[in-house]
Formats: structure tokens, C-alpha cells, sequence
């Protein structure tokens, strides 16, 4: 058994007495139970979110005998079911991902929650991740690209049962940049980077992401002056200038003044 298949059995399982709670529509939540330990030794952010006696940070004792089992959490794939969903506002969400494991109960453990966030503590303690490429690289409808990503997680899961499957750069970046795991935001960085095209560098300059974070805005901004006259003439560079021209991309005005003034720089 690999060490990335024994950690997803364990990681719900031993000694655990911190439960990250992950909140989905209505009153629902999904839980993973980890350690105090893990998390701590991994991020500063959890480090000191423990010591601090914060009000979310709850004994699992208040809650639970530690003979008992640990809770199984139903979960609602995302578009099904009666719960209405909440509006995501990012770009390259994980949550397509999410439905795919847990319809075939990929985990094989008591919670189920698979994303960007319970793969990153797997990347805490084995090591592994594996990134996917970004949704720009793929020049097709949103339906063909949906049916694309989840053929290539079944292959994937096919090949190697016991390790996760890629996971966005972007959602891996935000979650490290939280938890301020220094090493994990700079190789999502650099995947976001490999990743990036020139049909779809307009729409990643002016992500929600590319907004947010610098980081992640610098890259995009890199590759948009190192192939300028490329990038230029796509018709996805036109119609995103538009949006920013109209008022439609919030925060496209200064990306734009930024973008020119490096140009003006370079040449």
C-alpha cells in the first residue's frame, strides 16, 4: 500500500482530535478529522489558529468519545439534489472534482470531502500532488471540456487507484497562500505558469485570481509581455480589453495601465 493510500485511511483515524469543518448548502457540513500536529508543523496560519484558543477550534472530546467512530458525512454532488448550491466565484474550482471522487467513493475512508484543501494535507504528510492543467489551456465549450476532465479522472484514477488526481493550480495557490505554506504556493506557481497559453492568457490577466493575489498576477502579466504580438492578436485578448473598456472587469483598468506601462519598459 502506498504511503499516499495509507494517509488517506489515517488520516481520518489516528489520534485525531482537530475536525475542519467544510460548509456546504443550507445546515450541511462536511467534516475531516486530522491533527493538531500535522497542522501546526505544516502552516503558520494553523500554528497559530491553535494556540490562540480561537473560537472555531472546538476539542473534539467536547463532541465526541474518542472510542467512538468518526462521523460519516452524506454528501450532495454539486447540481443534484434539492440543496441550492453556493455561487462560485472563482475560476477552475475543484468542486467538479469533488462530485467525481465521491461518486466513486474514492477515499474508501469515513469522510469523504476530497478538494483542494484535503489534498493539500495529503501533500503535508506524503508529499504527492499532482497538478492539473488549467481550464484556458483547453481551447473548447465549457460541456466538451467537463466531459474531457472527468474521462481524464477516470484514466487517471484507473492507472493509479491509490493517489489522488490532479488538482488546480489556482485553488492549490489560494489555500497555500492562507495557510502560508510557502513551498506548495511555489509549485502551484510554476504549474500555473507551464499551463498558461496565448489564446488564454486575456482571460487569466483578468481572473478572479489574477485580481486577489500579485503572485498569481505576475505571472500571467510575465507571459503576456514575453509574447505580447501573440497575445495581442487573439480575439479572447479583443473581446477581454472590451469587458475592461466597459466597466464589466473590476480592477481590469489597473491590470491594463500596469500591463502597458511594463510593455512601455521592455521595448
Amino acid at each position: 500500500m502506498s504511503s499516499a493510500r495509507i494517509h488517506v485511511c489515517t488520516l481520518h483515524t489516528r489520534h485525531a482530535e482537530v475536525c475542519l469543518r467544510f460548509r456546504r448548502p443550507g445546515d450541511a457540513y462536511l467534516e475531516l478529522w486530522t491533527t493538531s500536529g500535522l497542522l501546526a508543523t505544516a502552516s503558520h496560519y494553523y500554528k497559530t489558529l491553535l494556540a490562540s484558543g480561537y473560537a472555531e477550534t472546538v476539542p473534539s472530546g467536547s463532541k465526541r468519545q474518542r472510542s467512538e467512530a468518526l462521523p460519516s458525512i452524506e454528501y450532495t454532488p454539486s447540481g443534484h439534489g434539492d440543496l441550492a448550491q453556493p455561487t462560485i466565484d472563482w475560476q477552475d474550482s475543484d468542486d467538479e472534482t469533488d462530485d467525481f471522487l465521491v461518486e466513486r467513493d474514492w477515499s474508501g475512508c469515513t469522510t469523504t470531502k476530497q478538494d483542494a484543501a484535503d489534498f493539500d494535507y495529503q501533500q503535508m504528510e506524503t508529499g504527492h500532488i499532482k497538478f492539473a492543467p488549467i481550464r484556458s489551456s483547453h481551447a473548447l465549450p465549457p460541456d466538451e471540456l467537463a466531459t474531457k476532465r472527468k474521462a481524464s479522472l477516470a484514466k487517471s484514477l484507473k492507472k493509479m487507484p491509490t493517489l489522488p488526481p490532479a488538482v488546480s493550480p489556482k485553488s492549490v495557490y489560494r489555500l497555500a497562500h492562507l495557510l502560508e505554506r510557502y513551498e506548495l504556493q511555489n509549485l502551484a506557481l510554476d504549474s500555473f505558469a507551464s499551463s498558461l497559453t496565448i489564446s488564454g492568457a486575456a482571460n487569466e490577466i483578468f481572473s478572479p485570481a489574477s485580481l486577489a493575489y500579485d503572485k498569481l498576477r505576475k505571472v500571467v502579466v510575465d507571459f503576456v509581455v514575453k509574447n505580447w504580438k501573440e497575445v495581442e492578436a487573439t480575439e479572447a485578448w479583443h473581446a477581454s480589453r472590451a469587458k475592461v473598456a466597459s466597466g464589466q472587469t473590476e480592477g481590469g483598468a489597473q491590470i491594463l495601465f500596469d500591463l502597458f506601462a511594463t510593455i512601455d519598459d521592455k521595448t
